[in-house]
């Protein structure tokens, strides 16, 4: 594709454009203190997967701007455990997140 995407700590999002060199897009999450630690774009580069430190999974619909989905771990994942990894399967329906 022609854009990369950047999570920082504090729960932000950044698409950035290879044309342009610079920020094309931020997404904020609002509400709350999240650690974004991992982020996945998924495989028709329409939506990107971010996984948080707390054990949440936002899924960013980077065409319309807007959050679109958003979850949290399965319950029988420790209490400290957040989300390492975030891939997208191939037909861009589902999302696998794994935790160390």
């Amino acid at each position: 594709g022609e854009a990369l995407a950047l999570v920082h700590g504090d729960a932000r999002l950044i698409v950035h454009d290879a044309q342009e060199r610079g920020p094309a897009r931020q997404y904020v999450e609002r509400g709350g203190n999240k650690t974004y630690t991992c982020v996945c774009w998924s495989p028709g580069e329409r939506l990107l997967g971010v996984g948080t430190a707390q054990g949440e999974i936002v899924v960013w619909d980077v065409i319309r701007g807007v959050r679109s989905a958003f979850g949290t771990k399965p319950p029988d994942w420790s209490a400290s455990s957040g989300v390492d990894s975030i891939t997208f399967c191939s037909w861009d329906k589902l999302l696998l997140v794994g935790s160390s």
